[in-house]
Order: C-alpha cells, then sequence, then structure tokens
C-alpha cells in the first residue's frame, strides 16, 4: 500500500511539472507577439486544464454502498454513502449522480439527482437519506455519474469508470418488531393430521423437507412412502418426520397485492415474536407461485427462535406477490381458504 501511495503521489507532480512545462513553452513562443498574448496565454491555459481535467478524472475512484450494510429495519432511516477519492490534487468543483431504486413490490422506480460539492480533501464521504422505506427487497442503480472540473466547465462521465464500485447493490427492509395485542381471530390451530392434508410432508426449522428414512410398517401412512427410493431398494420405505407436534399455531402471510404489504409484514412478524416470547414455536405459512404447477401453492415454516424469524421473512419476501383474482381462484385447503377469504 505504501509503494502505490508513493507511486501516485511522483504520479501527480509529474503531471503538474508537465503542464508547468507547457504553460511556459507556449509564453516563449508568444514573446514577439506582444499583443496577442493575453488572449492565447488564457485560450492554451483553458485548453491544458481540460487535458489534464480529462486524464486525472478517469482515475477518481467512486463507490456507493448502504450505510448500515444491506438490512434495516422500516422504523429506521435508510442511507446510502457515497466515497470519492480523487487519487490526485486536482481541485474538481462538484460531482452528481442519478440514483435510481424500486422496491420490487412496487411497478415504478424512484429516482433522485444529487450534486455534491467537492472541497479540498482528497477523500470525501457523502450520505444520503432515502427517509423510511416500506418492508421488501430494493434494488439500486446508479444510472449516471458526471464528474465536473475545477472551473464547472467542462464534464466527464464516470458511469463506465473502472474504478467505479457498487454502481447496483441491493437493500432489505424487515419490519421492526412493535408491541401488538395477540388476537385469536388471527391465529389457527392444526394438528399433525390437518397440517399433513394442507401441506404434505413435515417440515424442520429449516423450513426445507428433512426427515429419516426407515423401512415400512403396518399403520403408516401412504403419503408417507418414498417411492423413488424404494423403487431402487425394491422395498416400501417411508419418511418419519424428526420434529412433529400434536398441535401447533399458524400465523398466515397474506401476499396478495390488494393490500398494505408493509402494514401486514408489521403486524405479522410482530405477532410471531410475541407468541415466541411467550415461549411458544409456531410456523408461518404463505402461498407462493410455483411455474412448474402453474398456480399458488401453499409454503410454512418452522419458526423457533428470532433468528430464525429473521430469516425466514427474508426468504419469504423474495416471494412475488399475487393478485386479488388469483387469490379468489385458488383450489386449496380449507386452513387456507378460511384465512384468506
Amino acid at each position: 500500500m505504501q509503494i502505490r501511495r508513493k507511486v501516485r503521489i511522483v504520479t501527480n507532480i509529474l503531471y503538474m511539472a508537465m503542464i508547468l512545462m507547457m504553460l511556459l513553452c507556449i509564453m516563449f513562443l508568444y514573446t514577439d507577439y506582444s499583443a496577442q498574448i493575453p488572449f492565447k496565454l488564457v485560450f492554451d491555459v483553458m485548453l491544458i486544464q481540460i487535458v489534464a481535467f480529462m486524464i486525472v478524472a478517469r482515475r477518481v475512484k467512486i463507490s456507493f454502498d448502504c450505510t448500515k450494510g444491506n438490512i434495516v429495519y422500516n422504523d429506521e432511516n435508510a442511507e446510502i454513502v457515497f466515497q470519492l477519492n480523487k487519487r490526485s490534487i486536482y481541485p474538481f468543483k462538484k460531482v452528481e449522480y442519478v440514483l435510481k431504486y424500486k422496491n420490487r413490490y412496487d411497478r415504478e422506480y424512484i429516482r433522485k439527482k444529487v450534486r455534491i460539492d467537492l472541497c479540498e480533501r482528497k477523500r470525501q464521504i457523502h450520505h444520503l437519506s432515502l427517509g423510511k422505506l416500506s418492508c421488501g427487497y430494493y434494488d439500486f442503480y446508479i444510472e449516471s455519474v458526471v464528474l465536473y472540473d475545477m472551473f464547472g466547465f467542462s464534464s466527464i462521465s464516470l458511469r463506465k469508470n473502472a474504478f467505479l464500485r457498487g454502481n447496483r447493490f441491493s437493500m432489505i427492509v424487515l419490519p421492526a418488531v412493535a408491541d401488538v395485542l395477540v388476537e385469536e381471530e388471527e391465529l389457527y390451530s392444526l394438528t399433525q393430521e390437518e397440517a399433513e392434508e394442507c401441506f404434505g410432508e413435515e417440515v424442520t426449522e429449516t423450513g426445507l423437507e428433512k426427515y429419516d428414512i426407515r423401512e415400512f410398517a403396518n399403520g403408516d401412512k401412504l403419503n408417507r412412502i418414498h417411492w423413488k427410493l424404494s423403487s431402487k431398494k425394491d422395498e416400501l420405505m417411508v419418511r418419519e418426520g424428526r420434529t412433529e407436534y400434536d398441535s401447533m399455531i399458524y400465523v398466515f402471510f397474506d401476499l396478495c397485492d390488494d393490500g398494505n404489504i408493509n402494514d401486514m409484514f408489521t403486524k405479522k412478524v410482530s405477532l410471531s415474536a410475541k407468541i415466541l416470547n411467550m415461549g411458544h414455536p409456531l410456523y408461518i405459512a404463505w402461498m407462493e407461485y410455483n411455474g412448474r404447477v402453474g398456480n399458488l401453492i401453499q409454503k410454512r415454516m418452522l419458526i423457533t427462535s428470532f433468528d430464525k424469524l429473521q430469516n425466514a421473512i427474508i426468504e419469504l419476501m423474495a416471494c412475488p406477490l399475487y393478485g386479488k383474482e388469483e387469490r379468489r381462484n385458488i383450489a386449496g385447503i380449507r386452513f387456507m381458504k378460511e384465512v384468506i377469504e
């Protein structure tokens, strides 16, 4: 790092020395034309300044990122941090960039044009506050970055500069847990048999279908048979869930686009957190579109800790929304129909 720093300093000194030598040469060339010296001198100095600007501007290092990492909560201000390293002693006047971002739940992009006046420091940091954002995944794009010379007359676009980092990044806005009342009509309790009827295979705390395999025994249900493995072993093998409960609490997340998604996430996550605080595990359930099936399918995930709740919400927010008509046309299980109607 020290060697690179010394090389940059030497390079900048050579750039300035070259400009001064060119200026002196021009002055000697025009000694016989004293009447034209002021105009030509100003013109040549401006030309040299523009050439020097075009050279050093391409070496400027710019980066964009989220101030608090890629995860924030909807009750706090989201910020974008802009960092500029001149990597030279050239006094740039200002820099302008256009930030475009969109929640994946929304259809239109939001654009912000930002102007930053630069100072004499080689490194400069600027924080852009976006305010409180709604829950969801946000994609950010830097549409343009324009750097202006010391007089503000000429500019150069750094959109495709080799030293531009973070021109595309994302942010996850999670719902903040609030104190809510637990209302009985918002909670649903299913027995193990009802859960199997609704969702099929048992799931573990990670939300994936994990189970033990054993030989078929009298009394086992046919829907637990692992047909693919049974065909390979020429004997019936059944799945056996590792975690089973006689009854379980379910909280349903309705991803329909006809409601306030932000309020829904905040309310349901707060409700789930309160149930965990009471010492009860729970399932979160939702509808997700499956391209292979061509319809909405019912999914669930077992939640036994706050970390698993956060990971589940991050996974859940990656699911696309469905329309009101799609929700009406869902041919499904009694439990889901009662919840979403």
